[in-house]
């Protein structure tokens, strides 16, 4: 199912939630001085098309738009002709070009860009660490725009388009965990979510949405947790009073959602070598109870190994059922040992659905 936005369509609002864009004027428009004089000018009317989007936090608008810049490229030179940048949260625009064939691009959330051709265009980056929860970066394309001349009798209001637009960020959420320590050792022991958290995470891609040349630089949270300017998205540390699950197998609702970028890796790795490989959550949790009279207090973290990530897709944690203590700490990049934790994941595009179910 499809939403088209347009003028007259108010955008997702949750009150108390102030965006983190930046202040700039209300519309910039800027073409090369080279074509300041072109023989035939037209109009595209651009309309932004947007899948609808979920998230288990009502605080998340994941659709909010901010910011929109529309970039036009000569589709044969690649030469940018124009662009127009707005920061009054329009979703639909018009905008003068030269005719002929175009490749028209939207960029949402993001700050002005300034480049000369589409291959430049392509370097440019958009960065985690620019995201909030009330501003998502996207951005998509129509590639197949031909603008004719204004005519009053065949071409009266110009050429009429929609371009879809795509978050560059994969959403990860937690639905719910169940603990069960029913004829164990720890039966009767309280257990509290403390932590959550992703490690092993993009932090840049291209426009294309290309991440595998990026250097470790561009990486959050290598093997351990670090804190960082995307500890917003990434993680919620050091939760008070926490999150308290019974240990008799009551399934308890989390609802907890982060934010990375795309991680294409295929081969991964749990070496103490940097490398890429996949991204990880991680759950650290307290254990208490007493047992032979002896009162006892662990901290013991869950280690998870997501799939590959692509971009504008949420991967839906429906369940997460723990049995025994996980490992000690999180001073490596090693996984919990199978058979003290499972979890199951639902894969969804945001216009269509996949499942994937897998034991760890």
């Amino acid at each position: 199912m499809k939403r088209y936005f347009s003028f007259a369509l108010a955008l997702l609002a949750v009150t108390g939630i102030v965006s983190c864009t930046k202040t700039v004027a209300s519309v910039q428009e800027n073409s090369p001085a080279s074509l300041s004089a072109p023989e035939e000018t037209g109009i595209i009317n651009i309309t932004l098309e947007d899948g609808q989007t979920k998230s288990p936090l009502a605080s998340v608008q994941p659709n909010k738009i901010n910011t929109l810049q529309v970039i036009i490229f000569d589709r044969d030179s690649g030469i940018r002709e124009t662009d127009k940048y707005l920061s009054d949260g329009s979703t639909s625009t018009s905008i003068t070009s030269l005719t002929g064939e175009k490749s028209v691009w939207a960029v949402i959330n993001h700050d002005r860009i300034q480049v000369e051709d589409y291959d430049t265009f392509m370097l440019e980056l958009s960065y985690l660490k620019d995201n909030s929860i009330t501003g998502f970066q996207m951005n998509g394309y129509n590639d197949d725009v031909e603008v004719t001349p204004l005519d009053p009798q065949t071409n009266p209001n110009g050429t009429n388009i929609t371009i879809p637009v795509y978050r560059f960020a994969s959403q990860i959420c937690l639905k719910k965990v169940k603990v069960n320590f029913t004829g164990t050792s720890l039966e009767g022991f309280t257990f509290t979510i403390k932590s959550l958290y992703l490690k092993n995470v993009v932090g840049a891609c291209y426009m294309d949405r290309e991440t595998s040349a990026l250097s470790k630089v561009y990486w959050y949270n290598r093997m351990v947790f670090e804190t960082s300017e995307v500890d917003g998205l990434v993680s919620d540390i050091g939760m008070s009073p926490g999150i308290s699950c019974p240990t008799n197998g009551t399934e308890v609702t989390v609802n907890r959602s982060y934010y990375a970028y795309p991680n294409p890796c295929a081969a991964d790795s749990n070496g103490d070598t940097w490398m890429s490989r996949h991204t990880r959550l991680v759950m650290y949790a307290t254990v208490n109870g007493t047992m032979n009279g002896i009162p006892y207090d662990f901290d013991t973290y869950y280690v998870f190994t997501l799939p590959i990530l692509v971009s504008n897709h949420t991967y839906d944690i429906s369940s997460i059922n723990i049995t025994m203590l996980g490992k000690n700490n999180d001073d490596d990049d090693k996984d919990t040992v199978t058979g003290k934790a499972n979890m199951t994941i639902t894969v969804n595009d945001w216009t269509g659905t996949t499942d994937l179910t897998y034991n760890i």
